[in-house]
């Protein structure tokens, strides 16, 4: 969970998580959801250099756009993660539009970043677009997983209890069949 706290840098995060990703072994494919909202602002003609360590395209992902088309009030909260109110306008670095303390959508920005680093762009539109891209097989991988056999023991000491407590049919007494017919 992170906490807003006047400076959202969207972009150094997403820089910092694609340097994680290609640290490790499994060099999995990145998911990141934003509102793209950069605080301070950014200029809108203004790129964020690549971290040194890293090229467009070398780490692979989504950046999901999340949130409305209609800027919303975005909450404050304390260390303990509780909402104590929401920001207002003096009490964030502004930009042209006098809207850096709400929060909505910025595809614009996003769409960009995604260019610059090679990644694929999707807006949250619903459950289904976060669902369809986390399916995209494009970014599919096979790989093996260690598999339990705790059920073996378990399955063997039901075989044995189901045979220990089995019906005795030799024990039960015979009708003859003309009895049975009477």
């Amino acid at each position: 969970r992170m906490r807003w706290s006047n400076a959202s840098e969207i972009t150094k995060g997403v820089y910092w998580a694609m340097r994680a990703a290609k640290q490790l072994e499994s060099r999995p494919n990145v998911m990141f959801i934003s509102d793209g909202q950069e605080a301070p602002p950014l200029d809108p003609d203004f790129r964020l250099p690549l971290f040194e360590d890293l090229e467009p395209g070398e780490v692979q992902g989504w950046l999901i756009g999340a949130g409305g088309e209609v800027p919303r009030p975005i909450p404050k909260s304390n260390e303990e993660g509780e909402t104590i109110g929401y920001w207002r306008s003096w009490e964030v670095i502004q930009q042209h539009g006098h809207r850096e303390h709400l929060s909505g959508v910025r595809e614009t920005h996003l769409r960009a970043l995604a260019k610059q680093i090679g990644f694929d762009y999707r807006r949250m539109s619903d459950a289904n677009a976060l669902l369809d891209a986390m399916r995209d097989p494009r970014f599919a991988r096979q790989a093996s997983a260690a598999g339990s056999s705790f059920w073996l023991p378990a399955l063997l000491a039901l075989g044995l209890l189901a045979f220990c407590f089995r019906p005795d049919v030799r024990s039960r007494p015979r009708t003859p069949v003309a009895a049975r017919e009477a």
